[in-house]
């Protein structure tokens, strides 16, 4: 990143806070102390510019699987209304390992509601949001 970009993200930075963020934020940026509080900044802004969202890295162990197949008219309407505001979003698959032995337990009857050799996956969108990935979950298989 050059030196332009990074006073232009800390312009950014600051002006955002002194519209919309918290005490601790303003106070910080006021006292010279921006970068220290970057991760505070962003979590702030994606929660009131994007509620229900969380960053990809903070999904508890979930990968992303790229590809999600028959997706239902429920999680496609929501692509639908996330695209009119970010046109690169995409639906996909959080998955997880089982903690158990996966043909035991999908034998048993009590298959996940995905499962790809011993995973389990919600439906969720996901895009970029000023430089870090984002979700959405949207629930299990139909």
């Amino acid at each position: 990143m050059t030196s332009q970009s990074n006073n232009y993200e800390a312009a950014e930075r600051d002006a955002w806070i002194a519209a919309h963020g918290s005490e601790r934020l303003r106070e910080a940026v006021a006292l010279g102390l921006g970068s220290a509080i970057q991760k505070s900044y962003r979590n702030e802004r994606l929660h009131a510019e994007r509620p229900g969202w969380r960053y990809a890295s903070d999904r508890n162990g979930l990968d992303i699987e790229e590809q999600i197949v028959e997706p239902t008219i429920e999680w496609m309407a929501e692509l639908r209304s996330t695209r009119i505001i970010d046109p690169g979003a995409s639906l996909v698959w959080l998955v997880e390992q089982h903690e158990t032995d996966c043909e035991q337990e999908c034998a048993d009857g009590d298959r996940p509601q995905y499962c790809r050799c011993g995973a389990y996956a919600e439906a969720a969108l996901t895009t970029n949001f000023h430089g870090r990935r984002i979700v959405f979950g949207l629930g299990g298989r139909p």
